[in-house]
């Protein structure tokens, strides 16, 4: 079984986590300002990390994109995308992962492309998932991955965090490709890890 986290423990156990989550709800929160105070009300239980947990002044300072070029990896989105990513986080000397959604959106009502998918999902996560993080081994994110490939994102987006102790990630997972928020120190491993997977990075500096 696929251990689970909830938010609490996932703040705690990635700083980058507690970082970016928080930065993003203030960001998608500040929409509604100005709203009356029953739609706020109504918004509010989602966005149950306005402030981050620690003190930690660390925080992303570089962004880069992952893609996956069939040419390139000899293989088609399906059958390849999941096994680079996963070998991209190896060669980061990553191990586990923390998947969960920016907002606290159940899972029951997150976006799934087929109701396959989803029954899929639940069968290898369990039946009382509902706002948690998983935290996923190598194995298990091969597993997980390519149910979430062609997810409806205005139902909900998710993103991998690395655990305090790794290189700090965040992975955004958006229209089939992963947005990462990381330090500018880390450029040439990452750089270096995804040519070993055969992924295409982008670099925004």
């Amino acid at each position: 079984m696929i251990p689970l986290l909830n938010r609490q423990q996932v703040f705690e156990k990635s700083w980058i986590a507690d970082s970016e989550i928080a930065n993003r709800q203030k960001f998608y929160f500040a929409q509604f300002e100005g709203e009356g105070s029953a739609i706020i009300a109504a918004v509010t239980p989602v966005y149950d990390h306005l402030n981050t947990l620690s003190e930690n002044l660390n925080k992303a300072d570089s962004f880069c994109i992952l893609t996956y070029d069939e040419e390139l990896a000899g293989s088609n989105y399906m059958q390849g995308f999941a096994n680079a990513f996963s070998i991209f986080l190896q060669h980061c000397g990553i191990t586990e992962i923390i998947l969960v959604q920016d907002l606290r959106n159940d899972w029951n009502t997150f976006g799934f492309d087929s109701e396959k998918n989803k029954t899929t999902f639940f069968e290898l996560i369990g039946i009382n998932i509902t706002y948690q993080g998983l935290l996923l081994n190598q194995s298990s994110l091969i597993e997980i991955l390519p149910l979430l490939y062609f997810n409806n994102p205005d139902q909900g987006d998710c993103s991998f965090y690395t655990l305090n102790n790794d290189l700090p990630l965040c992975i955004l997972f958006w229209k089939g490709n992963f947005h990462v928020s990381c330090l500018l120190k880390d450029k040439e491993k990452l750089l270096e890890a995804a040519d070993k997977a055969k992924l295409v990075i982008s670099y925004d500096l």
